[in-house]
């Protein structure tokens, strides 16, 4: 392998080498000046690991992370080795750790919403995906509830409506999501608000903006389960709703904005 010594830092600029194992990326803005902190990201046995390069030395083909003797798949052999510091990172960037643009294991999270590869300067930026719900009644005043079929939430109550795709409007993707689910066709629709929500599948948190409708379909008494997804539906009376016992809180907070639409618009008591 390449041997990189120190005064070297401008030859190391975007390139990449491997130490035993490891493969370590030098970041695009590395500082030139000396006395400068390199930075290196570095993939140890399917672990996303970022170093800061204080000071480089000859390495026999090995690394060691300074101050743990133990890091997995860098290994020295003797006081000549690369001085590292190890930061660990959670969240997308453990994830997503290598570029879709130029390939190099050296994404890192940069804030809660961007992604950046720090050997090209690629931006990919996670901002929160649109999704529906929709409340529907039947003639008895009895909400149609769904009992998810899968993960996130399996078992879990929720209520009709899914992810916006692309070149839909939300009211589309509300008709076609009721479709697919329980299969109704929405007649009418009217918006309620909008929650956030956090959405993990596959390990990864997507941040989502649920859009809530109040919709009026017909024969919403014979709603039943047409996919997967949906392990049962539930015509359950407003007195027996247990916001509590929805997969999300957004969709929770959807049901319990049209209950308190319905509380305040019934008649006092005399």
């Amino acid at each position: 392998m390449t041997e990189y010594k120190r005064g070297n830092r401008e030859a190391l600029r975007g390139t990449v080498a491997r130490l035993r194992g490891c493969l370590f990326v030098v970041a695009a803005d590395a500082p030139s000046e000396p006395g400068g902190s390199l930075k290196w990201t570095g993939l140890a046995c399917g672990s996303a690991i970022r170093y800061n390069c204080d000071a480089l030395r000859q390495s026999n083909d090995s690394v060691q992370p300074e101050g743990n003797s133990n890091a997995p798949g860098c290994e020295s052999t003797g006081s000549d080795y690369l001085g590292l510091t190890m930061e660990s990172h959670k969240g997308p960037g453990d994830v997503f750790r290598y570029c879709t643009k130029c390939g190099a294991a050296a994404v890192r999270a940069v804030g809660s919403k961007l992604l950046r590869c720090e050997a090209c300067g690629f931006e990919l930026f996670l901002n929160p995906a649109a999704s529906v719900a929709g409340v529907i009644v039947d003639g008895q005043a009895r909400m149609v509830v769904l009992v998810r079929g899968r993960e996130p939430g399996k078992g879990q109550w929720d209520l009709p409506g899914g992810f916006v795709d692309p070149g839909e409007t939300a009211e589309e993707a509300l008709r076609r999501e009721v479709r697919e689910e329980v299969g109704l066709e929405v007649s009418a629709m009217r918006y309620l608000g909008s929650w956030p929500n956090t959405y993990e599948y596959g390990g990864v948190p997507y941040r989502t903006l649920d859009l809530g409708f109040l919709c009026e379909a017909r024969g919403a008494e014979r709603a039943k389960p047409v996919e997967s997804e949906v392990e049962r539906v539930l015509l359950v009376s407003f007195a027996e709703i247990d916001l509590g016992r929805f997969a999300f809180r957004s969709v929770a907070q959807i049901a319990g904005a049209y209950l308190e639409d319905v509380h305040a618009r019934r008649p006092p008591c005399s």
